[in-house]
């Protein structure tokens, strides 16, 4: 990659960021302590300070893949802001002794930051998605909030390696229109964890404010269906993706999560002693 694109701090050497409010336990990850007004408060300030930065909002996937990859845990701790997006993760940190208030998703925070953007006169940029989904979600925002300004629009493959490739070539040139774009807030929306990893190596290429949203700009398109809130609420919005997209998810759900069921019970057990100690 270019010498610009490489100007920022590699996740390995991005150091973990100071937060004044409590950071609750999650497996090997942490959630912020906040409601969803004090995040969305939190990010809108953020967004107009210009110091840059970015949001993560770790699920059951996310800790079980912090669990085997270093990297990802890095991109995770070194986040300005931490949401906790899984009700099995709020089952697991009240276990633990460690309450979360309740549960924020990336995709459930565009369209209030979209809101909040409009009023503020904040500038908005899409990354990521696919180029129909970009479009419609676009589309959905600008019919929502008609003085939106969204300033840019980009939609490349992201892989952490090989380096040196077409692929990353195109990255590059998005990167520098979104980046003399200059938005305020950048909604990310990538498959785990490229999409933490992105935002941990790429934030500091601008002072905006990078919102990781997974398939929110699909959700907004109307390209995938959300599950409903009582799926959400009983914790099996994971069946409701299965069962929408079985040759992708299977693995995910099926294999990598699995690891779960061991990680929630050491946690447990670990902070129940630490209490008693």
């Amino acid at each position: 990659m270019t010498s610009s694109a490489t100007a920022g701090k590699s996740v390995g050497e991005r150091p973990e960021v100071m937060h004044p409010h409590q950071r609750v336990p999650l497996g090997l990850l942490f959630a912020d302590r906040v409601t969803a007004a004090e995040a969305l408060d939190l990010i809108i300030s953020r967004a107009r300070s210009g110091l840059g930065g970015y949001v993560v909002t770790p699920n059951v996937d996310h800790v079980c893949v912090a669990a085997e990859h270093i990297e990802f845990r890095r991109a995770h701790r070194a986040a300005f802001l931490s949401l906790v997006d899984g009700t099995p993760l709020l089952w697991l940190a009240k276990l633990s002794g460690k309450s979360l208030p309740e549960k924020i998703s990336g995709s459930d925070l565009v369209v209030p930051v979209a809101r909040r953007a409009a009023a503020d006169g904040l500038r908005v940029a899409m990354f990521g998605a696919s180029p129909d989904s970009s479009l419609r979600a676009y589309q959905e925002l600008m019919k929502q909030f008609p003085s939106l300004n969204i300033v840019a629009r980009e939609y490349p493959v992201y892989h952490p390696a090989p380096r040196g490739s077409e692929l990353e070539t195109e990255l590059e040139a998005a990167l520098q229109r979104t980046q003399a774009a200059q938005p305020d807030v950048v909604f990310v929306a990538m498959g785990t964890p490229n999409q933490e990893l992105f935002m941990s190596e790429f934030c500091d290429r601008m002072p905006a404010l990078f919102l990781g949203i997974g398939a929110g700009l699909d959700f907004l398109a109307g390209n995938k269906v959300r599950a409903p809130k009582w799926a959400q609420t009983l914790g099996v919005e994971w069946l409701v993706r299965l069962a929408q997209e079985p040759r992708r998810m299977w693995r995910r759900y099926l294999v990598r999560d699995m690891a779960f069921f061991s990680i929630a019970p050491r946690q447990i057990l670990r902070m129940r002693l630490k209490k008693t100690s």
